[in-house]
């Protein structure tokens, strides 16, 4: 390499320090609370630059911060969104080339009801009188399953409460290898009748 080329190198470094030194953005924080002053995580934060209507948007962190980087020098409108708070808004915060707007704690105000969510069902009927578990397989569960070893002890793990155990035939009490049997709510594999 010639002594022409590394000098070339060596200014061309040099002067990018100088270029990354004169850079204009600048960046705008602040804290996300409600109005006892706790953090809000998860808010729907945006900035606007009121001159050219561009937005740039972020979520604020699990401490309630948020930070914009890099925005050009400008007045920016500050929104902040949340469920169940009224809607934030601060107009007229000017950045500066190369400034740190902090904007501090934006105070959410608690918000209004404006919707209701209906929630419709019946409650599942418990068996009351016996202790008895039991469950029905549809045609389309029994389906779904691979045909390679489908079988009616395999079939017991679709039930709620089914805990398969092994060396117990669930046909007939014998023991054997590979043989398996469904333990239901906790209780021993012997103890249980299948039908």
């Amino acid at each position: 390499m010639s002594k022409s080329v590394l000098l070339s190198l060596v200014a061309l470094a040099a002067l990018g320090g100088f270029a990354r030194a004169q850079t204009t953005t600048g960046v705008i924080s602040g804290t996300v609370v409600d109005p006892s002053g706790n953090l809000v995580p998860a808010a729907k934060v945006s900035v606007t630059n009121e001159a050219t209507g561009d937005i740039r948007s972020t979520q604020s962190t699990s401490a309630g911060d948020f930070i914009f980087p890099s925005l050009l020098p400008a007045t920016y409108t500050v929104r902040v969104e949340m469920p169940g708070f009224q809607t934030f808004r601060s107009t007229g915060n000017v950045l500066t080339p190369n400034g740190r707007l902090a904007l501090g704690d934006l105070r959410l105000a608690l918000g209004t009801v404006g919707e209701t969510v209906e929630v419709a069902g019946q409650a599942a009927q418990v068996e009351t009188q016996s202790s008895e578990n039991s469950g029905l397989l549809t045609r389309d569960q029994f389906s779904m399953v691979p045909t390679k070893g489908r079988d009616l002890t395999n079939m017991l793990r679709l039930l709620p409460g089914v805990q398969m155990t092994g060396d117990q035939d669930a046909l007939g009490g014998a023991t054997g290898f590979g043989a398996t049997m469904g333990a239901v709510s906790g209780t021993r594999s012997a103890d249980q009748n299948l039908t």
